[in-house]
């Protein structure tokens, strides 16, 4: 357990998980308080433990300002519906970005010749929009996963599978 404090800069509540939150100005990360809502507001200074995972040790809790804690009292908490339409834009952007790197990876290695295309037209068609679509979602889920690449034993797979696709 670890000591903190600090002047309480958002309050955050999941009624779908039934769980609470908060920041401490100046500190990254929030600090967890389970099903239990925060006693106090945004501005309060605030006195706590709280584990590795940042899950708040209640009875530990001090703050300078306490509030009726009953369900009805619940902090409100008002989203931005262009804070949605932002992040979905974002995540077009990005898709677009990894579809148009999937493009230019596949050009490459159709004119370095490290892929084998199928001979009839048809079949040459749809082996490259495969393997597009292939790199496309990969790119795209290394983003939204946070990942730089697969590990090396799927990296092999994948390509393996991406080779025998276009055979």
């Amino acid at each position: 357990m670890s000591k903190h404090e600090g002047v309480v800069g958002y309050i955050s509540s999941t009624p779908k998980y039934g769980s609470y939150s908060f920041t401490i100005k100046g500190v990254d990360g929030f600090f967890k308080t389970g099903e239990t809502r925060p006693p106090f507001k945004s501005g309060s200074f605030v006195r706590f433990e709280a584990d590795d995972q940042k899950m708040v040790a209640m009875k530990t809790l001090e703050s300078s300002f306490r509030e009726d804690t009953t369900p009805s009292a619940a902090p409100k908490v008002i989203i931005d519906p262009r804070l949605e339409q932002e992040k979905s834009r974002q995540r077009s952007i990005h898709f677009q970005s990894a579809h148009k790197d999937a493009i230019e990876i596949t050009k490459l290695m159709m004119e370095s010749e490290s892929i084998k295309l199928p001979t009839t037209l048809k079949h040459r068609y749809d082996a490259v929009l495969a393997l597009v679509d292939e790199l496309t979602n990969r790119f795209f889920t290394q983003f939204e996963n946070g990942t730089t690449a697969l590990p090396q034993s799927a990296e092999k797979k994948s390509i393996e599978e991406a080779k025998e696709n276009l055979e």
